[in-house]
């Protein structure tokens, strides 16, 4: 497990408790505390830790300023609950527990199996959002699968169907960076289409608060700036230090060609944009798909809304 991170505790920004570490997170080797020294130590408690926080994060972005605060306060209560655990593991674990169930977001979920397929696809449902909203995400998750299911119509149409394991689709969206007028959903799963693998799949959803549609990616910028120039560049550079498994300078400068094409997969976050490449627009298969972030700093003047958090 990672020796320096986050934890739910110092996502709140101070020192809330005598045993509560202060500052951006805490050191494993320097634990000082029972509750420390147990977190550290454990797995388990450890994962936990770490998926709490990621929860904490996310509905703190989900939340107007004004809210944010409620929030605060009923973090700070479950910090003083678990710190009277002191050392008892089965105690600090059901109170993580209990608080990840609190903070994740409901969740919708499909499933489907037919003749040589499967699917299944969950994605967030917004409490208290408009339900345009849950409907723009219902409508985008819909459009994965029936692109899915368009396939697998085309395979048993085939007068001879080719054998082997049944076709699958997986699709799971997580509630991401959010602004006054911009929710992000990050959607990640996996197709197999027969053959000697799958693919991993991307489709970020970037919901427009104000209008409760998904918007192009091309929509972040102003329509007079050069951003494809911009991010092709920032890219290149960011690849260039990789170990992309004998890729060569041409397929690089291909699969980052200041393209829309190239640049679909957007997701904006708290410090920037996410570039996704998936496997084979940079590199071979065995590489992997390709993250690149691009700080706001390098693109602030391109923009056409804030995408930093409020």
């Amino acid at each position: 497990m990672d020796v320096t991170r986050h934890c739910t505790a110092a996502l709140l920004g101070v020192a809330l408790l005598p045993t509560l570490a202060a500052g951006a997170g805490f050191d494993c080797e320097r634990a000082s505390t029972p509750i420390e020294h147990s977190i550290c130590a454990d797995a388990e408690l450890d994962a936990l830790d770490a998926r709490l926080a990621e929860l904490y994060r996310a509905a703190r972005e989900r939340l107007a300023p004004a809210e944010r605060e409620a929030l605060r306060q009923t973090q700070r209560s479950w910090l003083a609950a678990r710190n009277r655990c002191g050392p008892d593991r089965d105690c600090l674990r059901a109170q993580y527990l209990q608080r990840i169930e609190t903070l994740a977001p409901p969740r919708a979920r499909l499933t489907r199996t037919g003749p040589h397929y499967q699917l299944e696809a969950s994605y967030p449902v917004f409490a208290g959002a408009p339900e345009t909203i849950n409907r723009a995400v219902r409508a985008f998750v819909q459009e994965q699968v029936d692109a899915f299911l368009a396939s697998t119509e085309e395979l048993l149409a085939d007068p001879e169907p080719p054998l082997g394991p049944a076709w699958s689709f997986a699709l799971e969206g997580e509630a991401g960076h959010r602004t006054d007028t911009l929710q992000v959903v990050a959607f990640e799963g996996y197709a197999y289409y027969g053959g000697a693998h799958g693919m991993p799949l991307f489709a970020p959803l970037l919901l427009d608060l104000s209008e409760a549609r998904a918007l192009d990616p091309a929509e972040l910028f102003r329509a007079d700036s050069d951003w494809l120039a911009r991010l092709a560049r920032l890219s290149r550079a960011a690849l260039a230090g990789r170990d992309l498994l004998g890729a060569d300078a041409d397929w690089v400068n291909q699969g980052t060609a200041p393209v829309a094409e190239n640049y679909q997969l957007l997701l904006p976050g708290p410090d920037g944009i996410t570039v996704i490449f998936p496997p084979y627009a940079v590199a071979a298969y065995a590489a992997g798909a390709q993250r690149v972030l691009i700080p706001y700093a390098e693109i602030d003047d391109l923009l056409a809304r804030p995408l930093r958090a409020p």
